[in-house]
């Protein structure tokens, strides 16, 4: 459920107090267009009725999109002086807020500090969704299946979450890695499966965390 309320602010500018709608959570399962907000820069962007000046009202935010399995205790940016303070204190918030989000949640919050570095994440994002869109695009063309990534592991290994696979081969850091040249070869522009790659290939001990969520592996479908 998202929440939006009214919070009286004092601008920096001119340093007079007025009151202004803010957002306190996000939802983006009920609530899309908030995410697009946060993303261009819009979301708690107001503007002092005394002065003129434009600014974001430094105010907590808890973001929440279920589907990605991502829950993130936005707190205003200064507070970032005091990390391992507002680290313990998200803990306890945690446990607060899982009493009105809607659905067991079986992950941990992410910390952020400032609704600007939110942005940033949810941008880094998009761009591995479009990529995502460009290997399920060529995947059958290329000889390739895909391979649901655990979310949660993905995101903070900075890996893509769904990687690519040669059909019926087996689920291994090997197979992996050749699944990703032959993605790369096609297409070397995309950025974060080669980021991936060079991950994996650091880490000689790498294994796949699979998500649980349905089958390990999707076999393309023909269109017709």
């Amino acid at each position: 459920m998202s929440l939006v309320s009214q919070q009286e602010i004092t601008c920096g500018n001119c340093h007079h107090s007025f009151v202004a709608e803010l957002w306190s959570a996000v939802n983006v399962s009920t609530d899309p267009e908030l995410r697009e907000e946060i993303i261009s820069g819009e979301l708690n962007l107001v503007c002092c009725p005394y002065c003129g000046q434009m600014f974001y009202a430094e105010h907590f935010l808890l973001y929440h999109d279920p589907e990605e399995e991502l829950l993130v205790f936005v707190y205003p940016r200064a507070f970032d002086q005091q990390r391992s303070f507002w680290q313990k204190q998200m803990e306890k918030d945690f446990q607060k807020a899982s009493q009105l989000i809607e659905g067991k949640i079986n992950y941990q919050p992410e910390l952020m500090f400032g609704l600007q570095q939110l942005s940033e994440f949810l941008r880094r994002e998009e761009e591995k969704a479009d990529e995502i869109a460009i290997l399920c695009y060529v995947a059958e063309t290329l000889g390739l299946e895909l391979l649901h990534f655990d979310k949660v592991a993905a995101r903070h290994q900075n890996l893509v979450k769904i990687l690519p696979l040669p059909v019926g081969q087996a689920v291994n850091r090997e197979n992996i890695l050749k699944g990703l040249e032959k993605l790369l070869n096609y297409n070397p522009g995309l950025s974060n499966f080669s980021l991936t790659r060079q991950k994996i290939l650091a880490d000689s001990g790498w294994q796949p965390k699979i998500s649980a969520r349905g089958k390990n592996k999707t076999r393309v479908k023909k269109h017709r």
